[in-house]
């Protein structure tokens, strides 16, 4: 069999931190989740992180993460062509001190160097115990857990786009902020449109339910932000930390792709939410073709897009939608 660029790229996990660094500070009851971990001292009376049936267990973790990732790599392959690879680290964070508890994963653009090829991953304890339990039999995984590394291989390929929004978070400015939350439909919706083109979504099943769940969640951040300024922290637990761009966001990708570069893409996007609404998967071919469309959406086709959506815009003034955040 011929291999593809994804099954060349070097992908290797760890888990940090490491639990076999003789400097580590992890306890042993920190690991005592992995079912078949040995909590008991070895014979010898060394620690049980170096007992041999323990050493194994999580080395099969890490290339259990490999495998899965690597798969969903292959998914993913034609999209690769023009980009550069090294290599692919993937920390698996066991102990949740990067993934959040609503985080299965996530891609870290802030340590990855596309230019040198080299990119870092997170995976969380939950999606590890989620390929522990599942085993061999893929069909144990829930629909979404089963293409978080999609998911999370479309940002890598989305990088720059990532960056540039993620400039607006880090400012000072309550503007800034606002405009960042708007541009999270733009780059989780592009992640997620892999599981919605499967013919899969959760509560928002359509583009005007999408519209409607998007009115909602900007006028209760609008009023959030009026009531007072927030720090840098409050915007992280009231704001960020409570994303609800991942259900409306896809649709708002395929809504905006229906008249992206010239209406051109309008009729395989009828066809895709066609398909969509009668539960069925697009054909990989089309599903990787209209994600390719959408990797050329750039932040500011989407700020275009979405600012007629914001409750009181007023046309063609989007810095002062930003500044005056007028409520309904």
């Amino acid at each position: 069999m011929n291999k593809t660029k994804a099954d060349k790229v070097n992908v290797y996990a760890y888990l940090t931190p490491d639990p076999l660094d003789e400097d580590s500070t992890v306890e042993t009851e920190w690991m005592e989740w992995i079912p078949g971990f040995n909590a008991q001292e070895d014979e010898d009376g060394s620690h049980p992180f170096f007992r041999d049936e323990n050493i194994a267990l999580l080395k099969a973790i890490e290339l259990t993460t490999v495998s899965h990732f690597r798969k969903s790599l292959r998914n993913l392959s034609v999209l690769l062509t023009n980009h550069l690879f090294d290599h692919i680290q993937i920390a698996i964070d066991h102990l949740g001190i990067v993934c959040r508890d609503t985080s299965v994963a996530s891609y870290d653009y802030g340590n990855s160097q596309p230019e040198m090829g080299k990119y870092v991953m997170h995976a969380s304890r939950s999606l590890v115990s989620a390929y522990i339990k599942a085993g061999h039999d893929l069909t144990k995984l829930s629909p979404y857990t089963a293409v978080t590394w999609e998911h999370e291989i479309i940002h890598l390929l989305d990088h720059w786009e990532v960056v540039k929004s993620c400039v607006y978070k880090s400012s000072a400015l309550a503007i800034n902020k606002f405009t960042y939350y708007l541009l999270s439909y733009r780059n989780e919706g592009l992640a997620d449109l892999f599981y919605l083109l499967n013919g899969r979504y959760h509560e928002v099943n359509s583009i005007e339910a999408a519209k409607t769940a998007f009115d909602s969640a900007v006028q209760r951040v609008q009023h959030k932000m009026l009531e007072k300024d927030m720090t840098d922290d409050e915007w992280n637990q009231e704001i960020f930390s409570e994303m609800d761009c991942y259900e409306a966001g896809p649709w708002l990708m395929l809504d905006l792709l229906r008249s992206f570069e010239g209406c051109w893409h309008e009729r395989l996007i009828d066809e895709a939410l066609l398909k969509i609404s009668k539960g069925e998967p697009l054909s990989h071919l089309k599903t990787i073709y209209i994600i390719r469309i959408a990797l050329r959406v750039k932040t500011e086709d989407f700020l275009d897009y979405i600012m007629p959506l914001v409750p009181k815009y007023k046309q063609g003034v989007h810095a002062e939608l930003l500044d005056q955040l007028v409520l309904n």
